[in-house]
């Protein structure tokens, strides 16, 4: 605790202060706010937590949906594969985006997840 207010300027001295009357009054929510940015008490909605869900998964599907709609039968078969790249790419780039996250493994994180799981898609409807 007393390094974040060191990194932030503030001396060691006045640092250890502020921790320590920090811990005192409310150990707990000063730890989960100082650590994780989050405050004690302060829960998301589940309702809004699906609705989001449904939201990201519809958008999400906007791509390929067009991609085999809109482009000749001779291109929908790699047209959709890039729609599904570019559809995970952009979901890893928001949700890091509006998470505070690392943009650049969220994205690469949701392309190779992706891809394998297009991989296994494929071979299941093969042996079907």
């Amino acid at each position: 605790m007393v390094d974040h207010y060191v990194a932030r300027g503030v001396t060691p001295a006045t640092a250890a202060k502020i921790a320590a009357q920090l811990m005192q009054d409310d150990a707990l929510g000063t730890v989960i706010a100082v650590k994780y940015s989050l405050q004690s008490g302060h829960y998301m909605n589940p309702w809004d937590a699906a609705f989001s869900s449904l939201v990201a998964a519809a958008s999400g599907g906007i791509f390929p949906l067009v991609a085999m709609t809109f482009l000749p039968v001779a291109w929908q078969w790699p047209g959709t594969i890039l729609a599904v790249i570019a559809s995970v790419a952009l979901t890893g780039f928001l949700s890091a985006k509006l998470g505070d996250g690392l943009v650049k493994t969220a994205m690469i994180r949701n392309v190779v997840i992706g891809i394998i799981t297009m991989i296994i898609h494929y071979g299941i409807g093969q042996i079907m």
